[in-house]
């Protein structure tokens, strides 16, 4: 089988056996590992190849180039954060608290970050690999939609252009929010910015039942 990468147009064979795809994940695996180890400017099949223990022409097998090989990580690391926000923007509806809805927000996300530790990575090599920001659209787009989708279904009264603004405000306000969990070390500053975080989402998330409800 074959897969059209939608980021770069070009052709990637999906392995259709258990050995194929494990070639397949140790050859993604070793990209990360070449990055996180000696930098962007070390990374080439040829060094992939040696480090997942395959051929260079297996993994042209596979992958068209150096950068499929990243869009294919980018790809799998976006589609576990697109589940992860897409659940949780589809209990907005029926939330009681919103601080304690916030504070899953919060919880969640951070573990999702810990849990893909690739990808603050990732993003430092976007300058050299612009199809990953191709990748990363289109779940922004995605999880815009359904926010937009739930955040009417909740509020009432809210227009359009308000339920837009309001989808924009939160995408663009909670990563940020998140990040700066990720940089405390000492786990009292890591409490106490989640804390204030959550503060300030639950008193976004009460205006707009003030307004709109």
């Amino acid at each position: 089988m074959t897969h059209v990468d939608p980021a770069t147009n070009e052709v990637r064979r999906t392995p259709s056996q258990q050995r194929a795809y494990e070639s397949v994940q140790a050859i993604v695996r070793a990209a990360t590992e070449i990055i996180e180890a000696e930098g962007y400017e070390a990374y080439n099949t040829n060094t992939v190849a040696k480090r997942a223990g395959v051929s260079v022409a297996l993994v042209y097998r596979y992958f068209p180039n150096k950068e499929s090989i990243l869009v294919a990580l980018w790809e799998e690391t976006q589609n576990v954060r697109a589940r992860t926000v897409v659940h949780i923007i589809r209990q907005i509806p029926t939330v009681e608290n919103w601080e304690e809805y916030a504070r899953m927000i919060m919880v969640t996300l951070r573990k999702l970050r810990t849990d893909q530790p690739n990808l603050m990575m990732m993003r430092k090599i976007f300058p050299s690999v612009p199809q990953l920001a191709f990748v990363e659209n289109k779940v922004i787009r995605e999880c815009g939609d359904a926010l937009v989708s739930v955040i009417k279904k909740r509020f009432a009264k809210i227009s359009d252009d308000e339920a837009e603004a309001a989808t924009m405000t939160l995408l663009s306000m909670i990563p940020p929010l998140v990040d700066a969990t990720m940089e405390a070390v000492d786990p009292t500053a890591i409490s106490a910015l989640i804390e204030s975080n959550v503060r300030l989402l639950a008193m976004f998330f009460t205006d707009l039942d003030t307004r709109f409800k």
